[in-house]
C-alpha cells in the first residue's frame, strides 16, 4: 500500500508546474472576485480528485500493469489505494483552497462568509460520491469511456434539476417555499446525513472496484 502511494504521488511530483499554474490562477481569482470563492474551492477540490483517475491511465499506459502486479501487490490493495489517494489528494486541496478563500476573503476586508466553510463542510462528501461513481467505470472501461460517463452523469444531473423545476411548476409547487423549509433543519444534521450516504456509497464502490480488478485480465 505504501509503495502504491508512492508511487502515484511521484506521478503527481511530475505535474507539479501544471499544478503550480492552476494553484496561483486560483489564488487571483479568489483575491479579484470574491464571489467566485466557493467555485474555486469547488474546482480545485475536484480537479485534484480527478487526478487520481489519471492514475490508473498512467499505470495501465504501454501493459504497465503486468509488470506492476508481479510486484508484491494484490488487486484488492491496489483499488483500496486508488480511494485512499483520491481522498488524500481532494482532501488536500480541500484545505488549502479554504485556506485561500479564507485569507482572500480578509484581504478583500470582508468577513469570512459561512458560506465558504459550509462549502468546504459538503464538498468532502460530495468528492467521496464523485470518486464512487467514477472510479470503478475507470477500472473497467478506462480513460474515453470514464470520462463520457463522467459527461452523462453531469448531463443528467442537470436534466434532474430541470425537471424538478419543470414538475413544479405544472403542478404549482412553491421551490422557494420548500426550500426555505429545508433551510430551518440544522445545517449540521443535513451534513451528517451526506456524510453517512457518501460513506456508504465510497465502501459500495470500492467492494465493487476491488471485484473489477479481481476479474480483469493483463
Amino acid at each position: 500500500m505504501k509503495g502504491l502511494l508512492i508511487k502515484d504521488f511521484k506521478l503527481m511530483k511530475g505535474q507539479k508546474n501544471y499544478f503550480a499554474m492552476l494553484f496561483i490562477i486560483c489564488i487571483i481569482m479568489s483575491i479579484s472576485m470574491s464571489d467566485t470563492v466557493t467555485f474555486v474551492i469547488g474546482y480545485m477540490s475536484f480537479f485534484a480528485a480527478m487526478f487520481t483517475l489519471s492514475t490508473v491511465s498512467y499505470d495501465e499506459f504501454d501493459n504497465g500493469n503486468a509488470f506492476l502486479f508481479s510486484l508484491p501487490i494484490t488487486r484488492k490493495i491496489y483499488a483500496i489505494e486508488k480511494y485512499i489517494f483520491g481522498l488524500i489528494v481532494g482532501g488536500c486541496a480541500l484545505l488549502l483552497s479554504t485556506m485561500v478563500a479564507v485569507v482572500s476573503s480578509y484581504i478583500n476586508n470582508n468577513a469570512i462568509s459561512t458560506d465558504i466553510l459550509l462549502s468546504a463542510v459538503m464538498l468532502l462528501p460530495a468528492l467521496c460520491v464523485f470518486l464512487s461513481v467514477m472510479m470503478p467505470f475507470q477500472l473497467k472501461y478506462g480513460a474515453e469511456k470514464s470520462r463520457m460517463v463522467m459527461f452523462i452523469t453531469i448531463g443528467c444531473t442537470f436534466l434532474f434539476v430541470f425537471g424538478v423545476s419543470l414538475i413544479s411548476e405544472l403542478f404549482g409547487i412553491d421551490l422557494g417555499a420548500v426550500i426555505k423549509k429545508l433551510s430551518m433543519v440544522s445545517v449540521w444534521g443535513i451534513a451528517v446525513l451526506f456524510y453517512v450516504f457518501a460513506v456508504l456509497v465510497l465502501l459500495f464502490s470500492c467492494r465493487v472496484s476491488i471485484r473489477i480488478m479481481e476479474k480483469k485480465e493483463f
